[in-house]
C-alpha cells in the first residue's frame, strides 16, 4: 500500500462510518436515545487533543528516524490540526471546543427531557465510566501505551488521521440529522450561547469546516514522516502502522458511537 491507496482507503472508511452514523441516529430517533448518542459522542472526543499533543511530543524525540528538525516539522503538522480545540483563529482568544461541545450536550438535555441544568450535570456524571474508558482507548490508539517508539508512532499517525477525515464528515451528518429529526433544537442551540457569548450550535457548522483544515494537516504529517525515514523497508513497515492505526479508530468508533 502506497500513500495514494491509504488515501483513498482512509477516505473510504471515513464515508462508510459516515454513512452508518447516519442510519444509528435515523434507527434511534427518540429523545432518550439521541441524548445518550450525545454524551458518548462527547465522552468519544474528550481524549483526542491531548493524546495528539503527547503524540507530537513523542514524534520530537524520533531524530534518529527523521532527522532533527524534521522531526519537529512532522510534529507541528499534528499540532496545526489541533490548534482550533484551544484558540480562536479569528481573535486570538483561547478557548475550548469541549467546553463549548458539553453546554451543547447539557442544553440539549434540559430542552428535551424538560429536568433542570442540575440534573442534567448529574447525568453527565453517570457517563464518567465511559469517559474513562474511552480516554485509555484514545491513548492506545494513538500509540501512546506501546514501548515501541516507531510502531508507536506511526499507528498513532494513522489513529489521528483517521479521527480528523472522520470528523468532518461526522459534523455533516449531525447536522443534517438534526435539521430533519430536531430542526427546533437546532433553532433553539443557535440562538444560545455559553459563558463566552459562542453560539453553542458554532461547535456543530464551525466543525463542518474545520476538520477539512484538520484533515489536511493530519495526512500530511503522514508524507512527511514516510518521506524522512531512510529506506524503502522502513516506508513499508511505517504504512503498515498507519494502516492499522486508521482500522484501530473506525474499530473504536463502531464499538462507543453505533452501539
Amino acid at each position: 500500500m502506497d500513500l495514494n491507496e491509504l488515501k483513498k482507503s482512509l477516505d473510504s472508511g471515513a464515508k462508510e462510518f459516515a454513512t452508518r452514523l447516519g442510519q444509528r441516529l435515523q434507527e434511534n430517533g427518540t429523545a432518550k436515545n439521541f441524548l445518550d448518542w450525545l454524551l458518548r459522542y462527547d465522552a468519544f472526543n474528550r481524549g483526542f487533543p491531548g493524546a495528539a499533543a503527547q503524540l507530537a511530543g513523542r514524534i520530537t524525540e524520533m531524530v534518529d528516524h527523521f532527522g532533527d528538525i524534521e522531526a519537529e516539522r512532522i510534529a507541528s503538522r499534528v499540532l496545526a490540526a489541533i490548534t482550533d480545540e484551544f484558540l480562536d483563529r479569528s481573535t486570538g482568544a483561547i478557548t475550548l471546543h469541549s467546553a463549548l461541545r458539553r453546554e451543547l450536550v447539557i442544553f440539549s438535555w434540559v430542552n428535551l427531557s424538560s429536568q433542570s441544568r442540575q440534573e442534567a450535570l448529574q447525568v453527565v456524571k453517570t457517563y464518567d465510566p465511559l469517559r474513562k474508558e474511552v480516554l485509555r482507548a484514545t491513548r492506545i490508539g494513538y500509540g501512546l501505551e506501546t514501548t515501541n517508539p516507531f510502531s508507536g508512532v506511526f499507528a498513532g499517525l494513522g489513529f489521528f488521521a483517521a479521527s480528523e477525515t472522520s470528523g468532518s464528515t461526522e459534523f455533516v451528518t449531525l447536522n443534517r440529522y438534526m435539521n430533519t429529526t430536531w430542526p427546533d433544537l437546532k433553532t433553539a442551540m443557535q440562538e444560545a450561547t455559553d459563558d463566552q457569548g459562542r453560539a453553542l450550535y458554532a461547535w456543530v457548522v464551525d466543525h463542518q469546516d474545520l476538520e477539512a483544515d484538520h484533515d489536511a494537516f493530519a495526512f500530511s504529517s503522514i508524507e512527511l514522516a514516510v518521506q524522512y525515514l531512510g529506506s524503502d523497508e522502513e516506508r513499508t513497515a511505517a504504512l503498515a502502522e498507519v494502516n492499522k492505526g486508521i482500522q484501530e479508530f473506525f474499530a473504536m468508533a463502531d464499538r462507543i458511537l453505533l452501539c
